[in-house]
């Protein structure tokens, strides 16, 4: 049980980074949406923290927000 843990983390980690660059060039709703659906894994980790570490565990949160304004930002330009 604690090597697949250990894989999880890793494959998040590893794919939050690729993620990470695709979403710096691309700055689409998909992509952040992406990269806090791939960081909830390590968000989670870092809620059961202390409370300064448990900061860190924004990340996705923000990730989930950014996406929902970008996709309302997207969806109201469509309709003027």
């Amino acid at each position: 049980m604690g090597i697949l843990i250990t894989v999880i983390f890793a494959l998040s980690f590893l794919f939050s980074i690729i993620i990470l660059f695709y979403t710096l060039i691309v700055r689409s709703w998909k992509s952040f949406l992406s990269l806090g659906i791939v960081t909830l894994p390590i968000s989670f980790y870092f809620f059961s923290g202390e409370p300064p570490i448990q900061f860190v565990g924004l990340l996705s949160i923000i990730c989930f927000v950014i996406a929902l304004l970008l996709f309302s930002l997207k969806k109201r330009k469509t309709v003027y």
